[in-house]
């Protein structure tokens, strides 16, 4: 049986959109704490698969700190859907690939990781197996997986020779080859797997 990852970040989930509105209002429009003259700032739109280049924090300590646990629920659990949509293909595609165990991926930290299956279950997502992962373990996953629809760079440049990348197309990604790129997971049934 084929082993199907699919990431909710870009692929499910609009989490940069959702990220920046919350740094916006918290960091940005709001009056600055007393004595703290460090200006926060961001640089959209988010291009790259590193979080630091595009939201400016005072150490990667703060930054894992307003992602992972300050604002986790509002980021991870409050995200709009990619595109009207994206769950009824997920549905379809789990229909369609009845002989493949489908498991949903992720790469949150902390309070990210209960916020994502909030998300999930608040789209009434009914897929059976959830794992995080972390960079340090992707050629781990990899182990276990034999296609892995992804936006994450850091996954698509760490693929095997053996397995199928499918990668859901964003400005964060575009230099980065894969096996097939597609736009929403509509394209997925598209593709002979």
């Amino acid at each position: 049986m084929k082993q199907i990852y699919i990431n909710i970040t870009g692929v499910l989930r609009d989490t940069y959109a959702k990220a920046a509105s919350e740094y916006r209002k918290f960091y940005i429009e709001s009056e600055p704490e007393e004595g703290d003259d460090f200006e926060y700032d961001m640089v959209l739109p988010v291009n790259t698969n590193e979080l630091s280049n595009h939201f400016k924090f005072q150490s990667e300590d703060e930054l894992k700190y307003f992602f992972f646990m300050e604002f986790a629920m509002e980021i991870f659990g409050h995200s709009s859907p990619m595109y009207m949509g994206a769950f009824k293909d997920l549905s379809e595609l789990i229909k369609e690939k009845e002989d493949c165990e489908i498991t949903i991926v992720s790469d949150e930290l902390g309070k990210g990781k209960p916020a994502s299956l909030f998300f999930m279950s608040k789209n009434s997502s009914y897929v059976d197996n959830y794992k995080f992962y972390k960079k340090d373990n992707i050629d781990e996953m990899w182990e276990n997986c034999d296609i892995w629809i992804t936006t994450d760079g850091n996954v698509l440049e760490k693929k095997p020779n053996d397995k199928i990348t499918i990668k859901v197309n964003t400005e964060y990604n575009k230099e980065i080859t894969s096996d097939y790129s597609v736009d929403t997971l509509t394209n997925v049934k598209e593709i002979e797997l």
